[in-house]
């Protein structure tokens, strides 16, 4: 059986430790310029950097990339001894000071168990006595030659490989020809004519391809696998036995069952079964929303339908500044003034249409004195655009000189309006008395006036109604927030009204304040300042306000105002951290976890699509608990753990799954790969899937996962029906081996040919992989790619990928025919 050798020499132990945790995984990826075919024999001998005495370590290339643009990698699987080399490596490095210190290294096991066994020691004790062995110098190495203990003392001849950082040198324009190992009978080479990987065969086989010069390249740095944080504190040893395969099998149940590794850290397998057992729910796949805040323009322009809806209300509010200034009006008692005040009702009515209310805002600002109004169409308008700049100039200083002499900053008129109270609102509002009173004395004169008189459909914002604020905010979240703090404030104060009454009024006013402001960062900003309001509204709880808040907006609106909520609650984080005593962040931070639980008791009731995204963020900030949260969204945060778990510590789930005895615990495997899978993939970790697939592969073979008590048990539980996989026509036309791996991809072939149309070279080469390691069904998937794209270039490889897998292909168009 033919042997590869390659020589690792590490330049510094800095190199050496980054390889030392992908070591600990039992899988190696070496960046190579060329790669050796899958399954062929490898021994890695490994020159640590301090250490005297080489490791060797057999091993298979389980997988390879091959790139022209020396983009090429080979993954080297060790797992069949990695237990017994690593525990000689152990015990050499913690023996070291140097590494001592840098690595946290487990317990030493004794000296006998860490021997290595006989037949590992040397490459010559598992060749026959007759056949010649590695070359060096130009001659055949014979069986008495020493191998030097010293790292830095090797054979003569290029048995040292300079490599620089996990790479073979690179060699110059000057370098020897190739060696064409498959003419040299003797396999002789002189000093410059040695090979990074150098052939090891038996006396009767015949070397077909040539790798002579397979080497490492320079400069790229040594790639880790994908994903994989594995550490030294990870690799666990029995002390108890010196009996290597039992020292193996401890060490695997402790990876199966970690309840029994007080080191583990991760998800343990009773909690895999716990999750996995669960009901499968549909998982949202909720499109990332731009919270980039971006400043909405004020409408300047209108369309011919807008200006015929709007220019009556701008002609209304001419007439109504007119009879509140008495200009062009009867005098008070004149017999003609209740007649005008009547039609002036009648206008207020039919200009209004089907709105609810209209509000004009005072607003200054650097730009100048104006008057916005809302509530006709989507975005506030200035009464410039309605009634034209010319008329504008003598109306708009007018109403504006009359706001500031009665301290008002803005008012609105509710349709609900009697008219009887809507001639009083102009009495009241016209009545020179007013006047008399000075600065903030005129907003609290004309509030008690209107409470007197049960006026309750007109809302009015004074200067001594604002309310003090902790940031800056736009004009119209701050006016919504004054004028909320005013109407609840007085709310109580009307006679007559019934508590039913008053909880009914509170929510329209809500809804009436929020409705102009429409964008979700407008309503974000309402939504995590409305605590404010709290401390001007003595008659109210802050959970009560926020809950009417909550109640009173569009549950469309709600997720999509959460996202910014969210985005807030992060920021706010950070400022805790700074700030750790600081009042008003503190008051915020708890303000905003109220409003977000709040939130999501009313999407879980009116069962909102995409809640899930939500209520899943709500649990990572630890707003719900895990039990607070609904059957579907405790699924998607135990999928979501389960994810993170694969990519944090593939190497538990892969050693457990290599090694299981029973079928049960083959299907927990399978059905959380399977729950996973799409997750995986969201986060382009195509080396992870092709280790899992790898593995899938290699246990899919064997018992106990290919029995028919496992094909059986590819079920999908859900909360309607099962799904039984061992049912469907896919399930009877494959090979009985191809089932369970089958049965975790079947559900993302969309997923996989949308990420290959998507790929860049090397991703495509490694989902190549992949689509191989599937059999059958990854033909079949090729095939819908050739069929189903749009993408040329596309249809062009899986094309040739079909070619390629020749009879395979064949025959599955046969068996579809």
């Amino acid at each position: 059986m033919k042997k590869y050798l390659i020589i690792v020499k590490f330049i510094s132990s800095d190199d050496f430790i980054q390889f030392y945790e992908q070591l600990l995984t039992g899988r190696v990826i070496l960046p190579v310029s060329s790669v050796l075919p899958d399954q062929s024999l490898i021994i890695l001998k490994l020159l640590i950097p301090l250490l005297e005495e080489p490791f060797l370590i057999n091993g298979i290339v389980a997988s390879n990339i091959s790139d022209t643009r020396n983009n090429s990698e080979m993954t080297i699987d060790i797992n069949e001894e990695i237990n017994i080399i690593l525990s000689e490596i152990v015990t050499k490095l913690a023996g070291n000071d140097h590494y001592k210190d840098i690595i946290d290294l487990p317990p030493i096991v004794t000296e006998e168990l860490t021997k290595m066994p006989d037949e590992l020691t040397g490459i010559e004790l598992v060749i026959d006595e007759d056949e010649p062995l590695i070359p060096t110098e130009g001659h055949l190495i014979d069986e008495n030659d020493n191998f030097s203990n010293d790292a830095n003392v090797l054979p003569e001849g290029d048995w040292d490989f300079d490599l620089d950082n996990l790479r073979m040198e690179d060699e110059s324009d000057d370098s020897p020809l190739k060696v064409d190992l498959a003419n040299q009978q003797e396999f002789a080479f002189s000093d410059d004519e040695a090979s990074g990987f150098q052939l090891q065969k038996d006396s009767d086989e015949i070397q077909n391809e040539d790798f002579s010069e397979i080497k490492l390249d320079v400069p790229c740095e040594f790639d880790l696998l994908s994903g994989e944080s594995s550490k030294a504190e990870k690799f666990n040893k029995n002390t108890d036995t010196t009996d290597t395969a039992k020292l193996h099998s401890k060490t695997v149940d402790q990876l199966i069952n970690p309840s029994e590794n007080k080191n583990f850290k991760g998800v343990l397998f009773d909690d895999l079964r716990s999750m996995v057992d669960q009901d499968e729910f549909v998982y949202e796949v909720e499109e990332k929303p731009d919270l980039t805040i971006k400043k909405i323009p004020v409408k300047k322009d209108l369309t011919t339908e807008e200006r015929q809806k709007a220019e009556p209300i701008g002609q209304f509010f001419m007439n109504l500044t007119k009879a509140m200034l008495r200009s062009g009006y009867y005098a008070s008692g004149h017999p003609g003034l209740n007649s005008a005040k009547a039609g002036l009702y009648d206008e207020f009515i039919s200009v209004l249409g089907e709105q609810r209310e209209i509000m004009i805002t005072n607003q200054n600002s650097r730009d100048g004195i104006d008057l916005m109004i809302s509530g006709i169409l989507d975005e506030p308008i200035s009464i410039r655009v309605l009634v034209g700049p010319g008329v504008a100039e003598l109306f708009v200083p007018k109403l504006s000189e009359y706001c500031e002499r009665k301290k008002l900053l803005s008012f609105a008129l509710k349709k609900t309006i009697q008219a009887d109270h809507f001639y009083q609102f102009i009495d009241i509002m016209s009545d020179p008395k007013v006047d008399d009173h000075k600065d903030k004395e005129a907003g609290t004169y004309l509030t008690n006036t209107f409470i007197e008189h049960g006026i309750t459909d007109i809302s009015t914002v004074f200067v001594d109604d604002m309310v003090k604020l902790e940031s800056d905010l736009p004009w119209r979240v701050e006016m919504a927030i004054h004028r909320l703090a005013k109407d609840l404030k007085i709310m109580p104060m009307f006679k007559g009204v019934s508590t039913d009454a008053i909880k009914t009024m509170k929510l329209q006013t809500v809804q009436d304040i929020i409705r102009p402001l429409k964008h979700p960062t407008y309503l974000n900003d309402f939504l995590v300042n409305c605590y404010i309001i709290a401390k001007y509204v003595k008659s109210m709880p802050p959970e009560e306000i926020e809950e009417i808040v909550v109640a009173a907006f569009s549950i469309k609106l709600l997720l999509p105002t959460s996202q910014f909520t969210f985005k807030e609650l992060d920021s706010l984080k950070k400022l805790k951290v700074k700030h750790p005593d600081n009042e008003m962040i503190n008051r915020r931070f708890a303000g905003i976890k109220r409003i977000l639980k709040l939130v999501s008791r009313r999407v879980v009731v009116e069962k909102e699509s995409g809640a899930q995204n939500f209520l899943e963020q709500l649990y990572k900030n630890k707003i719900l608990s895990f039990n607070e949260l609904p059957a579907d969204v405790q699924y998607v945060v135990n999928t979501l753990k389960m994810a993170d778990d694969i990519r944090e510590n593939f190497i538990k789930y892969e050693t457990g799954f290599d090694n299981i005895n029973e079928p049960g615990d083959a299907l927990i495997y399978l059905k959380c790969f399977r729950r996973t899978l799409p997750l995986i993939i969201e986060t382009d970790d195509w080396h992870l899937i092709a280790r899992m697939t790898t593995l899938l592969k290699k246990v899919s073979t064997r018992k106990p996962v290919n029995t028919k008590k496992v094909h059986t048990g590819l079920k999908v539980t859900r909360s309607d029906h099962v799904e039984d996989f061992s049912k469907t026509t896919l399930f009877k036309s494959l090979d009985s081996f191809e089932r369970p791996i089958v049965f975790v991809f079947k559900d993302i072939v969309a997923n996989i040919i949308a990420a290959y149309e998507q790929s860049d070279l090397k991703q495509r080469q490694i989902i190549n992989q992949i689509l191989n390691d599937l059999g059958s069904f990854g033909v079949s998937i090729i095939s819908q790619m050739l069929s189903d794209s749009e993408d040329r270039e596309v249809r062009k490889l899986s094309f040739e990928m079909l070619m390629d897998k020749g009879a395979q292909a064949k025959n599955l168009g046969c068996s579809r025919a």
